[in-house]
Order: structure tokens, then sequence, then C-alpha cells
């Protein structure tokens, strides 16, 4: 049992006890001193609230809320991301994730925030009886790499150590209604995340904006698109940003592209035509609106892509 079920808001002093956590409840998952700095105290947002209980000998549970800019139709709004529900497992049971559940949405409320989550098949049905917008499955794409059937790209592709207001420019001439606030400050630190490669370019006359990840089980490679929005969402941009991808992983040794691009985005069509297919994943993602009228965001196609999550 635990002795205090008082939740607190832990503190750099707590890394060390946040990872032996983690590597208990996520042992598949990489985690380090560095990782932990960077996402939650790091982010040029405000520190992540990283909700604890502990017990005598340590922690026994966590949620994570991390800040995000989201902007809703032009409107650049607090928000927030949730990760990290975990719980020791000689302590599930007792109630704790519904406790720690109950202390962030509070806090979120009172906050105004907007907040999304992709949580994993285990505790989705904790949201829906919660009461979490549904909005939709996680929207995978994959396309196969094909030696010789693709045309040559035409534009320039800057490769870049940092973003700087050129991005923020592309990010404001987008479209698209909803997603997180894209600007360079954010991108920055965004893929900065240790232990972790990415491929970060400018496309042509400062238009668009394009990050690839690299990935090897030591037989396969892929190439994920972690962020692709050029300006005005301009069809031909997209496309050739797509052929440079694909040039990108012939020249990787990758056999497969993917993506995350929910259905009805503006990009879609391209994307389609380009031969990327939808993969219906039983994951999926949700929100919690702060105020009446986000209820009308379920209708709408949000921009999510593979930078939106932090396993990425």
């Amino acid at each position: 049992m635990v002795e205090n079920r008082t939740i607190e808001l832990a503190t750099r002093e707590d890394i060390d006890q946040i990872i032996a956590l983690r590597r208990t409840c996520m042992p598949h998952v990489p985690t380090t001193k560095s990782l932990i700095e960077w996402q939650f105290f790091n982010n040029p947002l405000g520190t992540a609230n990283v909700y604890v209980i502990r017990s005598l000998a340590g922690l026994v549970s966590m949620i994570a809320t991390l800040p995000r800019n989201i902007r809703v139709r032009g409107e650049v709004r607090k928000g927030r991301t949730m990760v990290d529900i975990m719980t020791l497992p000689n302590y599930r049971g007792q109630g704790i994730a519904h406790q720690h559940g109950f202390r962030c949405w509070q806090d979120m409320t009172n906050a105004g925030e907007l907040v999304y989550i992709l949580p994993n098949q285990h505790s989705e049905k904790s949201f829906r009886r919660a009461g979490w917008t549904e909005l939709s499955r996680v929207p995978l794409r994959l396309a196969k790499v094909h030696q010789s059937t693709r045309g040559p790209f035409k534009c320039a592709y800057q490769q870049i150590e940092a973003f700087d207001t050129r991005a923020t420019d592309v990010w404001n001439g987008c479209p698209f209604p909803v997603g997180v606030h894209r600007d360079a400050t954010y991108l920055n630190w965004r893929y900065s995340k240790p232990d972790n490669v990415y491929s970060c370019f400018m496309i042509g006359d400062d238009q668009g904006v394009l990050v690839l990840k690299l990935f090897s089980d030591g037989s396969n490679r892929l190439t994920h698109i972690c962020e692709l929005f050029v300006i005005d969402s301009q069809p031909s941009l997209v496309e050739d940003a797509l052929l440079f991808c694909h040039d990108f992983a012939i020249r990787s040794g990758a056999k497969t592209l993917t993506c995350w691009l929910p259905e009805g985005h503006a990009d879609e069509p391209v994307y389609t035509a380009f031969g990327f297919k939808i993969e219906q994943l039983e994951r999926f993602i949700f929100y919690k609106p702060a105020i009446a009228s986000d209820n009308a965001l379920k209708e709408i196609p949000w921009h999510f892509s593979q930078g939106d999550s932090d396993i990425y």
C-alpha cells in the first residue's frame, strides 16, 4: 500500500527516481538523464507538470503533461499533451491512476488548456470513461520505396542545423485549422531530442519545412517523415518534397516511407497519389476541449505528424 496518497509535482531533484520508475514500467523505452531533462525541464514553453505519488522507497506512480502551444483557426492557445502514465505493478488496482487523472484534469481545466493524448491500448478505455473526446485513429501511412519509378525532385533542399524565423513564416502560411504551433522555437526544441538523429531541411526559396528520421532494426530500414509542411499547402511543393523523401530513402537504404497524415487533411490527395496507404491501427488520439466551441474540433482535420508524439 502507498503510505501517502498526496500528489506532488516533481522537480529536477527527482530525475533519478523518474528514470528508475520509467525503466521498471517501460523497460523497452530507452531512458537517460539527458532525455528526462529535455522532455520535462528544458521545454522553452516551461517545465512540464510531472505529477508523482511516492512511497517510502521512491516514486510509485507518475503522469506528465507537457506544455504545447496549439493553433486553432489562426489563434495560438495554451495547450498540453499528456505522456508517461505509469504505476508500479505492485501498486496497481488501488485507484492511483484515477486519482492522478482527476488532478491533471482539474489543473488543465482551471488553466483553460486544450490537451491531446495518444494513449496505449491498455489505458485507452480509461480516457473514454473519463470523458475525453476521440479525435481519430493514429493516422499512420506507408509507401513503398521503388528504386527507379520516381521522377527527380526540382526544389533545392537546404540541410540546416537550426530553424529560424523562416520556418515560423512557413508555418504561419499554412492553412491547417488546428495543430501544434510549429514555430522555430518549438521545432528547435523538438528536434534536439537527445540520442536521436534528425535530418532537417528548408525547402526551395524558404517555402517549406522537412524533417526526416531513419530507423533500422539491423536488417530493415525505413524513413519517417516527422515534419512536412509548405506555404499554402501547394500541391506541387508537397509532391516535390515527397520525391526528395523518396530519394533520401533510397540513398539511406530504406525500403519504406512512413508518415502521419489524418484523413481529410489538405495534403491528403498528394500523398494518396504518391502511393501512401493508411494503416488501420487500433490506436487512437483523444483530446480534452477547453471551451464549448472546442467540441466542434472533432469534425475538423487536425494537422498531426509523427513529431507530435514524443516517442519518435
